[in-house]
């Protein structure tokens, strides 16, 4: 969960991560917006996006402006998903967003 100190309209949320799994290509990160009464989503890795045989990342980044021009007030919702069951389990040591706008 994340809570931006500061309000403004978002032009877009830079995420870091750093963490390890098996098998990167079966994990799936969804960033998730306080607003509207059906929330907001955004898919910053998908699952089987090609990452088969790697199994850590360090301070990979990953940009979206699927929020462009929405406050960054509220509370911010980051989901890691682990879609395949019983391959083993991973270790998120870091995860870092930062949001620019006006």
């Amino acid at each position: 969960l994340f809570m931006p100190s500061n309000t403004f309209n978002i032009e877009e949320i830079e995420f870091e991560f750093t963490m390890t799994h098996p098998n990167l290509e079966e994990i799936m990160i969804e960033v998730i917006s306080p607003h509207g009464g059906t929330p907001m989503k955004s898919i910053l890795m998908n699952a089987y996006s090609g990452l088969r045989g790697v199994n850590s990342m360090s301070a990979q980044r990953f940009i979206t402006n699927a929020f462009y021009g929405e406050s960054s007030s509220g509370t911010w919702t980051v989901k890691i998903y682990d879609v395949k069951a019983g391959n083993g389990s991973g270790t998120v040591s870091r995860v870092k967003m930062n949001m620019r706008g006006n």
